[in-house]
């Protein structure tokens, strides 16, 4: 697949969401104070789905590999983060067990039988807290770059993922960043000319679903190297929480807002740097057994 194609793909997402937040948002609206944040959740899952259809078609049902059962795993992610949206029911400290049971009914059909108990345990209770965290810092004056810090998150994943030998999950992760620019540019807007607050609550869950979902593919039948991907993960939760730390000591929201994407910058080159440095090393290594098995004169 070459760049041309691979920019092709990725207008499709990236188009998608655009279009459906700017017809359902209207960002030039003055004076606006709501906007239909449920449609964040849908779009995103609409704009995964075409990714993947885009790339090898949509699964069938029942699907039969990981990865297309991260399809309607992410679907049921958008419908319940809709939901939450439509019905702010974000605002209710339960919803957190709801987001834990979709976590967990969906990784465990996903990777259940390939993961030890405590493995898969720790999986879920790792990204549970990791949506409750990223959910909390989120709704602080740091929202405005959320999606600008998951762009960066998906891409460094992308990256990974393309070294651990698996483009068609780095595609996917792309997908996902070309998402996550276009909500960025659409909230900056929607933010600048209005001024009110777009809270982006009800996408976490369906966002911590990619990430962590491609990641754990990567991981368990790509190449991808596991301290590597979890830095994806962990660069959200600090980016926002430095945004917001930041801001809450004097700094303006603007000057906030561009620490957050640039801890978010760095922390997604470091990714990607040490997991082309743990590539390299089990290249090198792979190389050497090999050389040491070769023997010229053994008949």
């Amino acid at each position: 697949m070459t760049e041309f194609e691979i920019l092709q793909l990725l207008a499709g997402p990236f188009t998608l969401v655009a279009v459906l937040l700017v017809a359902l948002w209207r960002p030039w609206r003055r004076g606006v104070e709501d906007f239909a944040i449920w449609t964040l959740p849908v779009s995103f899952g609409a704009g995964y789905a075409l990714t993947h259809h885009s790339i090898s078609s949509f699964p069938s049902y029942p699907p039969v590999t990981a990865d297309e059962w991260l399809v309607y795993v992410v679907l049921a992610a958008g419908i319940w983060g809709a939901i939450e949206g439509y019905t702010k029911l974000w605002e209710r400290s339960w919803v957190s067990l709801v987001r834990l049971v979709i976590v967990g009914v969906g990784f465990w059909v996903m990777f259940g039988h390939r993961l030890e108990l405590w493995a898969f345990v720790a999986v879920v209770a790792i990204l549970s807290l990791w949506i409750a965290v990223v959910d909390r810092l989120s709704r602080g004056e740091a929202e405005v770059s959320s999606g600008w810090i998951v762009g960066c998150s998906a891409a460094a994943l992308g990256g990974i993922l393309l070294m651990g030998a698996s483009l068609k999950l780095a595609l996917l992760a792309w997908g996902l960043m070309a998402m996550s620019l276009a909500m960025g540019v659409v909230t900056m807007a929607a933010r600048l000319r209005s001024g009110q607050q777009v809270v982006p609550a009800p996408l976490w869950l369906l966002v911590g679903v990619v990430l962590a979902g491609l990641g754990l593919n990567g991981v368990e039948y790509a190449l991808a190297p596991g301290w590597a991907v979890m830095g994806t993960l962990a660069l959200i939760p600090l980016a926002l929480g430095g945004g917001r730390w930041l801001h809450e000591r004097g700094w303006k929201r603007w000057q906030a807002g561009a620490v957050s994407v640039g801890l978010a910058v760095v922390g997604a080159a470091s990714s990607v740097g040490y997991a082309y440095y743990e590539t390299e090393i089990a290249e090198e290594e792979t190389e050497a057994d090999e050389e040491e098995e070769y023997d010229p004169y053994t008949w």
